[in-house]
């Protein structure tokens, strides 16, 4: 290889190879409301943005909040949207509840594309599950006098299921069945594959994951939908 002794040559190199950096680097608010955007739409229900607005949260990670229209019921909903280091990790759509002219006031069920799950939104799990014994365990890991919750797969498993149905019942209508199909545990995420079944009718095919802290408590996560053709 020959060695280039030019100092012309060398300052050439290294603009070009500085170029690709900074593009790199170079990450804003229009950015992030882009990729909000881009994710929703690729839900195939919603279209037509309107009052986005972002909260940069540093280190190019962004809320992003606005409102977006469904296709399903032709109205504007509230959305929000969490990029975390240039990456949408969620976002959710608030669901309008709707009146039908033909029954006198039922409530069509509430179906969209992503939720965020975390203690800081639903803090009370509905009493569905009133399970003592899963109780009991609970206080004993938050106080450090159970052992390491990590190994109880059971717990972590009805942990989870806890806490993804009364998101679903607060969100998208009462829940009749919720089914966790495949399970897997990596570090402290236990995420996989559901199906859940709700009481106006319907059923989903779903993806999601619960992060834990050290004492097996939910502090993060999120759940989608998914699509016919990932089945």
């Amino acid at each position: 290889m020959k060695r280039m002794n030019s100092l012309s040559t060398g300052i050439f190199l290294l603009v070009i190879l500085a170029i690709p950096v900074t593009t790199y680097a170079r990450y804003d608010e229009s950015d992030a409301k882009n990729d909000c955007k881009r994710a929703i739409k690729s839900d195939g229900r919603y279209s037509h943005f309107a009052d986005v607005h972002t909260k940069d949260k540093g280190h190019y990670s962004y809320l992003v909040t606005g409102k977006v229209r469904s296709e399903r019921d032709d109205r504007k909903h509230s959305f929000d949207c969490q990029v975390r280091h240039r990456e949408v990790t969620s976002w959710h759509i608030d669901p309008v509840k709707t009146v039908s002219s033909h029954d006198g006031g039922s409530n069509t069920a509430a179906a969209v594309g992503a939720g965020l799950l975390g203690i800081a939104i639903i803090a009370a799990i509905s009493s569905h599950d009133d399970d003592e014994n899963h109780d009991g365990k609970r206080n004993s890991y938050n106080s450090g006098a159970g052992g390491s919750p990590f190994d109880d797969m059971h717990y972590l498993r009805k942990e989870c299921k806890r806490e993804l149905r009364g998101h679903l019942d607060h969100d998208h209508g009462k829940v009749r069945i919720l089914q966790f199909t495949y399970v897997d545990l990596y570090h402290r995420k236990l995420r996989g594959d559901g199906k859940v079944s709700f009481k106006s009718g319907g059923d989903r095919q779903l993806s999601f994951h619960c992060e834990f802290d050290r004492r097996g408590r939910i502090h993060d996560g999120h759940y989608h939908y998914r699509r016919q053709q990932d089945d």
